[in-house]
């Protein structure tokens, strides 16, 4: 059979979305640098989709994050290092 598992993992992980609050009105960044060199995908929640893309080498990353207004991106101290392309939708 099939299991939503690993899509919940490579957001989580991978990509590095997840809630800080209930409801995902905070939702941290802290995308998996050290696993791949990039990475993009979508992590819906109930007050819309958040998209996020990176990419990058030798610790110089970019990336584009697109998010409900409804909803704030708190990043983790190495996602902060990169340069961030942020938009609501």
């Amino acid at each position: 059979g099939w299991s939503g598992i690993p899509a919940y993992f490579y957001g989580a992980y991978v990509l590095g979305v997840k809630p800080q609050s209930d409801g995902f009105r905070i939702f941290h960044v802290a995308p998996a640098f050290h696993v791949c060199s990039s990475a993009s995908g979508t992590v819906p929640t109930q007050h819309g989709n958040i998209e996020i893309s990176w990419w990058g080498a030798d610790n110089e990353f970019h990336g584009k994050l697109r998010h409900p207004a409804a909803i704030t991106p708190k990043f983790s101290e190495a996602a902060s290092t990169a340069k961030w392309e942020i938009s609501q939708s």
